[in-house]
């Protein structure tokens, strides 16, 4: 959230603080504040010092580009402070913490710096008998107001994938994104190997967003750096891509009676990048089962189809047929039968 400063007299001339009480002079003297009651006017109606959740007078930005509001929701329950954009959207909000256990609730009217930047507001702190107290809250409303802000880490999720497989890339902010967001401006240094989007925006209020690091096929290892940039500040982190290997071979049926033939398949675990993947296929008894010497995987896909011709035989005769390929060896068994 945006950052709340309490307890602290702003230093403003004396037009420029929140007009309801004088609060700083309160903070001073230690003069008693008044609570909110429950007393009924001459007319018999109960009236709150506080309208439907909202201060009595919200206020616009001298940027024009939020409304600051404030009040409580309900008699007895805590403060809030909420930015509001000029379109009707919330923008923020903060809930008041408790003063002794009692709430903390606006009560001035808002008064914001000559640029928008800041916002001073009055508060009570209904309930207290004797010796009162309150705060002036210093608030940070305006785009520029998080200029502390920057970019801490950049994290991977995998840090390794395979070819065309996705990862997750979150960057984290210092503090809050300030109103209107974060826009982070994202590299790498392989951009036919990593796909980013130019650039990503940090929701304001936010300290972190996520975000999908896409890549492509690849026939070797390649380690690449991605780099994330904000008002100066900028993290790194590396992504390894890596070639698609073996993940499985199988073979339908895989009981099949001599003589007869069954259709194996080997299966990477990505798709094959351009100029395809060689998979070695051996079978453990030639004189019972035979295979291909090899099999190509296509650019594209991440499987290939062989045959496996048997002859036959005068008893049970398990075969194993291995697929190699990539440093990588699977294998699977195939029973003839007579």
């Amino acid at each position: 959230m945006l950052a709340l400063a309490a307890v602290v007299v702003p230093d403003v001339a004396e037009g420029d603080k929140p007009d309801a009480f004088n609060i700083k002079e309160r903070l001073e003297k230690n003069l008693p504040f008044f609570a909110i009651t429950n007393q009924r006017d001459i007319d018999g109606i109960q009236r709150r010092l506080l309208d439907g959740g909202i201060l009595f007078s919200h206020m616009v930005s001298p940027l024009n580009d939020l409304i600051f509001a404030g009040g409580a929701v309900n008699y007895g329950e805590p403060g809030f402070f909420e930015a509001i954009s000029t379109t009707g959207k919330s923008l923020w909000k903060t809930v008041l913490p408790l003063a002794n256990g009692l709430n903390i609730v606006p009560m001035s009217r808002a008064r914001f710096t000559p640029d928008g930047q800041t916002v001073y507001i009055g508060t009570s702190i209904p309930g207290q008998s004797s010796d009162g107290f309150s705060y002036i809250y210093s608030v940070q409303t305006g785009t520029n107001a998080s200029t502390n802000a920057s970019l801490a880490s950049l994290t991977l999720t995998p840090t390794s994938v395979v070819g065309s497989k996705s990862a997750t890339a979150t960057i984290t902010f210092s503090a809050p994104a300030p109103i209107g967001g974060a826009v982070v401006t994202l590299v790498t240094t392989n951009p036919t190997v990593v796909i980013l989007p130019a650039t990503v925006t940090v929701s304001a209020g936010s300290l972190t967003r996520s975000y999908a690091v896409k890549t492509a096929p690849v026939t070797t290892v390649i380690a690449v750096p991605l780099t994330a940039s904000y008002g100066g500040s900028s993290v790194s982190a590396t992504l390894t891509v890596k070639p698609p290997s073996i993940s499985a071979v199988s073979l339908l049926p895989n009981s099949v009676k001599g003589g007869a033939s069954s259709q194996g398949t080997v299966k990477l675990n990505g798709p094959a990048p351009a100029g395809g993947v060689r998979i070695n296929l051996a079978s453990g008894n030639t004189a019972v089962a035979t295979v291909p010497a090899s099999v190509t995987v296509v650019a594209g896909v991440s499987s290939a189809n062989f045959t496996v011709h048997t002859k036959a035989v005068g008893a049970n005769i398990a075969v194993t047929i291995s697929a190699v390929g990539g440093g990588v060896t699977r294998k699977t068994n195939l029973t003839v039968t007579p």
